[in-house]
């Protein structure tokens, strides 16, 4: 399908979806705003008092971003100064819905021009009991933190035991370079792609605890692992592995315990799981989609010149639907 023509089924499901949600609201919901609550009003005394102690003299307004607890009862907040040619600074907050009990759970006070370590938050686990942070210095190491909302405690993800800032900063080589986290439905363990130190770098898929430890190494592959995905009941992994040629996209899964790796396709980049962890969805190496049995039968062919940043993928609620680029 042209891009085009894709673009504009987007734009016209977009719009669908916008006159539903309106019309349902003014048929069903009845909103009254009783109080509004400023955010950065909360966090600005708490952030500039942290630019202050650095000796900085930034001026600028940080750019505040928050993410709600899955209880929606508490609330993190990230206010973050970044530039290029001066000092950044991250400040990452709890605080109660009503925006009372304000705490800080993570900040870079000593921060370098030259190596300014950032701090973003990424999510909150199911349990909500967790906090992932992504941190990085520019092309030194990408990463994450575990955060404990209820105390103060923080973790570099990882087999480092790294635990302040400032420890994490100083040992940062130590590390593991980081990416593609991801909870289990239970928020209990994560999957984490990483490497140590390789040129260039040969990300494995690792099974980590909820406060960052590694459990396991789910992978030990020559190739590179590019993406997973936890199936939805959480007791099995899908993942790619790009090869050399970049053609060699191989498909596998893996039971959560790191048993029965399995490759369902030479050539396939993962796309989701099906709602009842029957099928895995991927595109090959001419962007067709297709669909494919966890035992690695039945692969159906649904689309051509798929791409999963651009098109529409969303199962209907019942899962029997699929809403994709045709």
């Amino acid at each position: 399908m042209p891009r085009i023509l894709k673009t504009s089924l987007l734009l016209i499901f977009l719009i669908l979806s916008i006159s539903i949600g309106f019309a349902a609201s003014s048929e069903t919901l009845s909103v009254n705003v009783e109080k509004t609550t400023s955010i950065s009003q909360i966090v600005d005394p708490y952030f500039d008092n942290l630019v202050v102690s650095s000796g900085t003299n930034l001026k600028e307004q940080p750019i505040i971003s928050g993410l709600w607890s899955p209880d929606g009862n508490r609330l993190v907040v990230e206010a973050s100064i970044s530039s290029p040619k001066k000092t950044s600074f991250h400040g990452i907050y709890i605080m109660n819905a009503d925006g009372s009990g304000i705490r800080e759970l993570a900040s870079t006070l000593n921060n370098t021009k030259e190596k300014s370590l950032s701090l973003h938050i990424l999510s909150w686990n199911p349990d909500g009991n967790r906090i992932a942070i992504f941190s990085n210095i520019f092309n030194i190491r990408d990463f994450y933190i575990f955060a404990n909302p209820e105390k103060t405690l923080i973790k570099a993800a990882g087999k480092c035991n790294y635990t302040t800032v400032d420890e994490i900063r100083k040992n940062i080589l130590d590390i593991e370079w980081q990416n593609n986290l991801m909870w289990n439905p239970e928020g209990t363990k994560a999957l984490a792609l990483m490497d140590q130190d390789t040129i260039p770098l040969n990300y494995q898929l690792y099974l980590l605890d909820s406060n960052g430890f590694v459990l396991q190494k789910l992978t030990d592959m020559p190739n590179n692992v590019g993406f997973a995905l936890w199936s939805h009941d959480g007791k099995k992994i899908a993942y790619s592995a790009t090869g050399q040629p970049e053609s060699e996209n191989d498909l596998w899964t893996v039971n959560e315990n790191g048993t029965e790796k399995k490759r369902l396709n030479y050539n396939g980049i993962l796309v989701a799981w099906s709602p009842d962890d029957s099928r895995i969805f991927y595109f090959d190496e001419n962007f067709s989609l297709y669909s494919i049995k966890v035992d690695g039968t039945d692969r159906v062919q649904l689309s051509k010149e798929f791409s999963r940043n651009e098109d529409v993928f969303e199962f209907s609620q019942d899962g029997k639907k699929l809403i994709s680029a045709l």
